[in-house]
């Protein structure tokens, strides 16, 4: 079978035996515009994003022996992707994440099925509008769970937060989208 239809973890299977670089450049080719595109949502500056695309490859090609399999290889990238792109904006200062008290999680539970259901009933263009106005860190926190489809546990994984940290984060940012689109709605008399 050849190299490029095979399988991420199959082809890591691939680099002890001689075939390093190709493997490296068809893993390339795969992650290259997932990356990219992932930066450039989180920072929102083309050529920062590809600056950042070229950062993180650089550290899962020299991190490559440290990956053991536990996971996804897909999701360990998404890992190094998001952690790379978080610590860039630290240090610029551009997201700035605040810890939530384990004690509010218990109203998290309370309202999310209502919550939910506004949600969805929220038209594209509007939420759309709306996550634009959030912080870096909200609109990061969104995508992961709603665009990625990724699970609180993946979550806690890449973000290294706790499980109460990050469902307070999304309550309070859900709350935050609810407020700002019945805003909207009384604005256009709806």
């Amino acid at each position: 079978m050849r190299l490029d239809k095979r399988t991420d973890e199959e082809l890591l299977l691939q680099i002890p035996s001689g075939q390093k670089q190709e493997v490296l450049t068809i893993l390339y080719k795969r992650y290259e515009k997932r990356i990219y595109f992932k930066a450039l949502t989180l920072v929102k500056d083309r050529q920062l994003a590809q600056d950042l695309t070229h950062d993180i490859f650089i550290k899962i090609f020299t991190k490559l022996v440290q990956f053991k399999g536990t996971s996804a290889f897909s999701l360990w990238v998404h890992s190094i992707t998001i952690n790379t792109c978080l610590n860039h904006m630290k240090r610029t200062r551009k997201a700035i994440f605040h810890e939530f008290d384990a004690g509010d999680e218990e109203h998290f539970e309370d309202n999310r099925d209502s919550e939910d259901k506004m949600l969805k009933e929220i038209k594209i263009n509007q939420l759309e509008e709306i996550i634009s106005t959030l912080g870096q860190g909200e609109q990061l926190l969104i995508m992961m769970k709603y665009v990625d489809g990724m699970s609180i546990r993946e979550m806690e994984e890449i973000l290294d937060l706790g499980e109460s940290a990050i469902k307070m984060r999304l309550k309070r940012i859900r709350d935050k989208i609810l407020s700002n689109y019945n805003h909207i709605k009384e604005q256009n008399g709806q």
